[in-house]
């Protein structure tokens, strides 16, 4: 089973091909200009590399975040093209579990994948490592990073954009052993399309749809909310 998986969740736009459960190919880089040209053009690029086409794909899988809210619509809605075009299956993944699904972390250890937002959050979730497992022990967070720290109560291993800006605060807050996986080292991209096909295999494709997992309101919806809130004032105002 061939799968191309795209991930446009953050600022650095990724793309990748699956072959039976074997990473083949990826390629990841900081867009020259926006995801809806640079990511089609990665992946035709891709394909070039591997000597394939798209007819050749049997499955698609997108990052659904959390993460950018244009980013996630753009790689989302590119996808969706692609498999109504092509007739292909598309599967959607989670941003922060496909982060946790190509890292490992000690066992007994807290694994932490974690994504920069906006007004000094980031986005998170937490992850029990038992026997090279992972269990997901927390819902996707958008919080501040003192509050992360404060529910972390053992070793932790994190991954991802959002530890670098906030290395400080975790390591002053957090009383444990701290390690951090260079981000995009592991680039949540190959989870994207692992996880994919785990789901094909296991049959359960139809319970993940491409579909934007949001934790927190786009700038866009709360910017039009204020608009509107300044003109019903201007109303009233003019109603007196």
């Amino acid at each position: 089973m061939l799968i191309l998986g795209i991930d446009t969740s953050s600022v650095e736009a990724g793309v990748t091909l699956v072959e039976n459960g074997v990473v083949r190919l990826k390629s990841i880089r900081k867009p020259e200009s926006t995801h809806s040209r640079d990511i089609l053009a990665l992946t035709n690029r891709l394909l070039d590399d591997s000597m394939l086409d798209l007819g050749g794909i049997d499955l698609l899988s997108v990052s659904t975040g959390p993460g950018s809210f244009t980013g996630l619509r753009i790689g989302i809605g590119t996808m969706m093209g692609l498999a109504d075009s092509l007739g292909k299956p598309l599967a959607g993944a989670g941003t922060l579990d496909a982060v946790a699904y190509v890292n490992t972390a000690p066992n007994g250890w807290c694994f932490c994948p974690v994504m920069r937002a906006h007004m000094g959050k980031v986005y998170a979730a937490l992850y029990e490592v038992d026997g090279g497992a992972k269990e997901k022990t927390t819902p996707n967070l958008e919080i501040y990073p003192e509050d992360l720290a404060d529910l972390i109560d053992r070793p932790v291993l994190f991954a991802g954009d959002g530890f670098a800006p906030y290395r400080e605060i975790f390591r002053e807050k957090i009383g444990f052993e701290i390690k951090f996986v260079e981000y995009p080292e592991r680039f949540c991209v190959e989870g994207v399309a692992l996880l994919a096909h785990e789901f094909a295999v296991k049959g359960k494709l139809d319970d993940h749809p491409p579909e934007p997992v949001y934790v927190s309101r786009s700038q866009a919806e709360i910017n039009w909310e204020k608009h509107q809130t300044t003109i019903s004032a201007g109303e009233n105002t003019n109603a007196h």
